[in-house]
């Protein structure tokens, strides 16, 4: 399993993890998950894309709530295209998070490698 960090300002972190090559999984070759990690005392995954549904090819993706309960968003995805899934990803988290920079996160958005074997 692949797994790491990138610092994406002084307050999150982008944490994923590209899990073993699973048949299961029809387009991307295996499970993957990242998440918008919020730093402190204890880290809390504000904002999560996977595809852990295997039954659907496309990728979810939620947000915590204030609550703490977990809401699925629908963006809307018309494509499996790694770049096109990145790119919803620095939107829907831009929109959700107004304290984001969009720039440090496009940034730390485009080190993420396709996790497609």
């Amino acid at each position: 399993m692949e797994q790491g960090r990138i610092p994406v300002d002084r307050q999150f972190d982008l944490e994923f993890r590209y899990h073993e090559k699973d048949s299961a999984f029809k387009y991307f070759n295996r499970k993957f998950e990242v998440a918008l990690v919020k730093k402190g005392v204890r880290k809390t995954a504000v904002f999560q894309v996977d595809n852990s549904d295997v039954k659907n090819m496309m990728p979810s993706y939620y947000v915590a709530t204030d609550t703490g309960r977990v809401r699925k968003l629908n963006v809307g995805l018309s494509s499996l295209n790694w770049n096109e899934i990145k790119s919803n990803l620095v939107e829907s988290v831009v929109t959700q998070f107004d304290s984001i920079d969009r720039e440090n996160l496009k940034k730390a958005v485009g080190k993420l490698h396709s996790p497609k074997l």
